[in-house]
């Protein structure tokens, strides 16, 4: 029999990451595992520009920073009190977190914060936006789908094309909301051409409101005939919408807009009817797209 010599621990070196980021799909309560480009920047030195990579965990991580020491005994440890870093702790440097799709499944955005983060990074607003899901983790950032996120008859498509009532043009960067019985189904963003597609789960079967029509020639199907009045809220403003790239911030701070279901004279749109087997396409009464009075 081997008798193994026993070994002694001298000391134990941590490294520790400045930075991850965990990214969330909310139209499909997924999170986003790949595929991203992730740049952290410097604020007082732009040229300082570090690209995060995913982790086995799918969190987007940087592994050092100049000026931020790698050993992990500078920083908070395991059994320190949470979110009490040590005196010794490095002070927090302000960088923009760059988060862009070369694929183009994904609206870009930058995220604004400090390093070093303890835990997963959330934007300093991010208590005060509401979560898009409860599937969703604690401190995870969305990322919202552009027009071309592919969709299935499994779930609600509204498609619009936002348009400023004033100036007709694109409305972009828009933040939209579905709410049914004060629920919040889905949330989207316009994309630069003020696109938008919200894509989200229909409400419960079992409260359809069935429409009455005359007989078919064929008997219909719950698939055809249950439909649902939803709402849609809208915000943006001007600032946000002129930005080539919103900040996440200022995205989710947007003022609420007028919706107009007829240009002129101005008529503000209340319910929309989604339905099992189609899309809805939202649009202004005589008009190709659906006119906003944007927020200030």
């Amino acid at each position: 029999m081997t008798v193994l010599p026993a070994v002694r621990k001298l000391e134990r070196r941590t490294w520790f990451a400045p930075l991850g980021v965990y990214f969330w799909n909310p139209s499909t309560n997924l999170p986003i595992t790949d595929g991203l480009s992730v740049t952290v920047v410097s604020l007082a030195d732009p040229r300082i520009r570090i690209l995060a990579v995913p982790n086995p965990s799918n969190v987007y991580v940087i592994h050092a920073f100049p000026g931020l020491p790698r050993d992990g005994a500078a920083y908070p440890q395991p059994d320190d009190a949470p979110m009490s870093p040590p005196p010794s702790t490095p002070t927090g440097r302000p960088i923009r977190i760059e988060v862009r799709d070369p694929a183009g499944h994904y609206l870009p955005v930058d995220l604004l914060g400090a390093i070093p983060a303890y835990g997963l990074f959330a934007p300093t607003c991010a208590t005060a936006s509401p979560p898009d899901s409860p599937l969703a983790p604690a401190r995870a950032v969305n990322l919202y789908p552009g027009a071309a996120q592919p969709t299935t008859g499994a779930r609600a498509v509204v498609r619009a094309d936002l348009r400023d009532a004033a100036t007709d043009r694109p409305v972009a960067w828009a933040l939209a909301s579905v709410v049914y019985r004060g629920a919040t189904l889905g949330r989207a963003v316009s994309d630069a051409d003020g696109r938008l597609t919200l894509v989200f789960p229909f409400p419960e079967l079992a409260t359809p409101r069935i429409v009455a029509s005359p007989a078919p020639a064929t008997p219909p199907t719950l698939r055809s005939m249950a439909t649902w009045d939803v709402s849609l809220h809208i915000t943006s403003s001007p600032a946000v919408s002129n930005s080539t790239v919103p900040e996440f911030c200022a995205l989710h701070a947007q003022a609420t807009a007028r919706v107009l279901a007829a240009r002129s004279p101005t008529i503000d749109l209340t319910d929309i009817s989604i339905g099992l087997g189609r899309e809805t396409v939202v649009r202004s009464a005589g008009e190709r797209h659906l006119y906003l009075v944007p927020g200030s």
